[in-house]
């Protein structure tokens, strides 16, 4: 059964969790030495191994075990004991994954005692042995079950309560190093306190660094893969903006970087231009005392987001890194529950009637502050319709007349309570958040759009109560899709219901295992689209049951409170070329290289799959290239060569090269 959503990602947002990330790390460390071993409930099972050095074998004390289940959340974790033994306990039966990461070790001196003589002295002097030197973090690469580089790509864990899963093993070897110095663009001033993020290919960050006052930067741990570098300002002043290598916008366009096994890379290097910064206090309207954990969220005249702060103990906040221009700000309590309702500065409820705020480079907009009321909320009980049993796990969303998010909530025996509500009039959406999911989703008050839906109106520091629901009971589809080729299972497949009209009646998508899970849909017939959501789009589109389109597409029963299981399908590689340069999104995707991007902005520009020299020609210097490796079987890791994707380099892969050979890549 897949969980429920993740309420710490839905209210502390993508900065917040990467601070806590690095406190919980930090917290961890201070606690490596001798732990022990935590009790285990009998009705839950565990996952237990061992961590091991590659080269030598010998156990490895203090790496992180993290374990995550299939919707990517943390469930649990451990570091190593001296012996390289770990266990992670407490997990319902399911399935997971397992991140191995060295974090460095933390040795005491253990006391012993001293050679002593037959003296009146009642106790033996004791003397402490020399500190053994710690380990830097990262001097062993991070991994994920069983050898792998990513959360997709890793094996997963079955775990069955009151079992153990034993040897969950890792042989770590020797973690490589991306580094690079930051300097200010038309000055050439190195930067300090800007902090490099390391993502992998699935946007999962595996390490980051600050830079030193010479604007120099290491990120270590790292195995061979490919990666993509976020540089971001984190200084006291955040004036500078931040960008991705090499020089690029988003996650999307980055160029990526390419580690080898037994080699680091250097010379990864970043020239932040100069913007400014917004700064302001939060404060409570009655009282006037400052705020604090008030999320502050800033966006671009097109609505776009653009970056966040968060409020100090004492309401003070400071957000930057803005290209100099015209923005919105946000306010919201991000406690839970709110205790203040949200606003848009100057005091406003709407994005649209919020006022503007100008950004000039190199100096900070100040006094962008906010007097916080206390907020209104919504309550109510859901019940299943017909019997009126109480629900728990229904999802309950708050939205503006616009059709704008506001807040969200959970139900627990039936009740529910959305707060941090401004006064306004909102329209209140409740659906069956659980996997699978039986009841039909509503709109208040029983209807089926937001555009029929019955305003609630809300008043500032009060509760509207009684908000209602009673859900009807539908059913549920559930399947497997898999690769047609491999067998393997496909995860990110996007699963989409239609009735027998073409009108959308529900929705799903497969987790790490392949499996999905279509609930809340009323008894009749239906049909099943199966299509690759996540970029590179790799997998053709199919209808169930292996159909081209709509109109051919098996009908498939529902049934109220029912389960229509092994709704299967298996995809075939779909011939997608997003960037036009003559090979599939799959391929370049398999091989490292820029999917989105279709000649090289540099020499350090891997977006050409023929050119392994990166000079945008395709010639005898590309063919050369493969001396070393022809005739190998490819590193998992680093697939760069194997252009025909079989995991072996031979003349197989050279073949490739016929229709480009003697070609110059030019962009248009």
């Amino acid at each position: 059964m897949a969980p429920k959503m993740s309420w710490i990602r839905l209210l502390l947002g993508p900065g917040i969790i990467l601070g806590l990330a690095a406190l919980l790390a930090v917290v961890a460390a201070l606690l490596a030495v001798d732990r022990p071993a935590q009790s285990q409930p009998a009705s839950d099972g565990s996952i237990l191994g061992m961590v091991t050095d590659e080269s030598t074998g010998a156990p490895l004390s203090d790496i992180w075990v993290e374990v995550y289940d299939t919707s990517w959340h943390q469930v649990g974790s451990d570091f190593t004991h001296s012996s390289g033994n770990y266990s992670v306990s407490g997990l319902p039966t399911g399935y997971y994954r397992v991140r191995f990461s060295d974090d460095g070790s933390f040795p005491t001196a253990t006391p012993t005692p001293a050679t002593t003589t037959r003296t009146p002295t009642p106790t033996p002097t004791l003397t402490p042995t020399p500190t053994p030197t710690p380990r830097p973090a990262g001097t062993y690469a991070f991994e994920w079950y069983d050898d792998e580089g990513t959360f997709e790509s890793a094996d997963p864990v079955s775990v069955t309560s009151g079992s153990d899963a034993s040897g969950i093993n890792a042989a770590l070897p020797p973690g490589r190093s991306i580094s690079g110095a930051v300097t200010e663009e038309g000055t050439g001033t190195p930067l300090s306190d800007i902090c490099v993020s390391v993502y992998d290919t699935s946007r999962w960050e595996v390490g980051s660094d600050k830079t030193s006052s010479s604007g120099f930067y290491e990120v270590n741990g790292l195995r061979a893969g490919s990666y993509k570098l976020q540089f971001s300002d984190c200084g006291s002043e955040l004036f500078h903006i931040s960008e991705w290598y090499e020089d690029e916008g988003d996650f999307e366009s980055a160029d990526p970087v390419a580690v080898t096994a037994g080699s680091d890379r250097s010379g990864i290097d970043a020239s932040l231009a100069l913007g400014g910064s917004i700064s302001g206090k939060v404060t409570e309207e009655a009282t006037g005392g400052g705020v604090a954990y008030v999320c502050v969220e800033v966006y671009d005249t097109s609505h776009s987001w653009a970056g966040n702060g968060y409020t100090d103990s004492s309401g003070e906040y400071s957000a930057g890194g803005f290209p100099p221009g015209e923005y919105r700000v946000y306010f919201r309590d991000c406690s839970f529950p709110a205790t203040y309702a949200f606003e848009w500065y100057d005091d406003e409820g709407t994005f649209e009637s919020a006022g503007p705020v100008f950004v000039n480079t190199g100096s900070d907009t100040s006094d962008i502050d906010a007097a916080l009321a206390l907020g209104g909320s919504i309550q109510g009980n859901v019940t299943e319709d017909g019997t009126g049993a109480e629900l728990s796990g229904i999802c309950v969303t708050v939205y503006d007349t616009s059709y704008g998010w506001v807040a969200s909530g959970e139900t627990d025996s039936g009740d529910y309570s959305v707060t941090g509500l401004r006064t306004g009039d909102y329209k209140v959406h409740l659906w069956d958040c659980d996997c699978p999911a039986f009841y039909i989703s509503e709109w208040y008050n029983n209807e089926t759009g937001f555009a029929d839906a019955d305003q609630v109106p809300v008043t500032e520091g009060s509760v509207t109560d009684e908000i209602d629901a009673a859900l009807a009971l539908g059913g549920c589809i559930e399947g497997t899709v898999t690769d047609e080729s491999t067998g393997g299972p496909l995860s990110d497949i996007c699963v989409d219901v239609y009735d027998t009209s073409h009108n959308w009646a529900g929705s799903g998508h497969t987790d790490f295992s392949g499996a999905y899970c279509a609930g809340g849909i009323p008894e009749g017939d239906y049909k099943v689209d199966f299509s690759d959501c996540w970029p590179p789009i790799t997998y053709a589109s199919q209808w169930y049951e292996n159909e081209a389109d709509f109109y051919d597409a098996d009908l498939v029963p529902v049934t109220a409170g029912s389960i229509r299981g092994e709704i299967d399908a298996a995809l075939l590689v779909g011939d997608f070329d997003g960037d036009g340069d003559g090979f599939n999104d799959a391929v370049e995707a398999y091989v490292g290289t820029d999917w989105l991007d279709d000649c090289p902005d540099s020499d350090t520009d891997d977006a050409w799959p023929p050119d392994i020299n990166m000079d945008a020609w395709v010639d005898v210097g590309d063919i050369l290239e493969y001396r070393p490796v022809i005739l190998t079987t490819v590193p998992p890791s680093s697939p760069r060569y194997d252009l025909n994707m079989d995991e072996f380099i031979d003349v197989g892969d050279i073949l490739e090269y016929r229709p480009v050979i003697m070609t110059q890549c030019t962009n248009p």
